[in-house]
């Protein structure tokens, strides 16, 4: 995957799903949303980016790639904020290499 499809995938996921660009730290929008999100990439492989909260690093963003006809992982990788299109497209960039 080259960086241009990368960062039309993440603004896509980001328009959807955090549009503010909502970086944690004040009163969560009502326009955020920290369900899984998925774009098809291959033949039964999607790229699913979701939200994630926890109590020891905060707000950050997980990667999984996902097998369509279960919707099980078969890779991961997760990056530090929320608000980054830049940071969440270079964890896709990593993580969708072959795709």
């Amino acid at each position: 995957m080259d960086r241009t499809k990368a960062a039309a995938i993440v603004n896509d996921f980001f328009a959807d799903m955090n549009p503010s660009l909502w970086n944690g730290s004040t009163s969560m929008p009502k326009s955020f949303d920290d369900r899984a999100w998925q774009y098809p990439l291959a033949d039964d492989v999607n790229l699913e980016i979701t939200f994630v909260y926890n109590e020891e690093d905060g707000w950050c963003h997980y990667c999984d790639l996902v097998y369509q006809s279960d919707d099980s992982s078969f890779d991961m990788l997760s990056g530090y904020g929320i608000d980054s299109i830049l940071n969440v497209t270079d964890t896709v960039m990593d993580l969708c290499r072959d795709y």
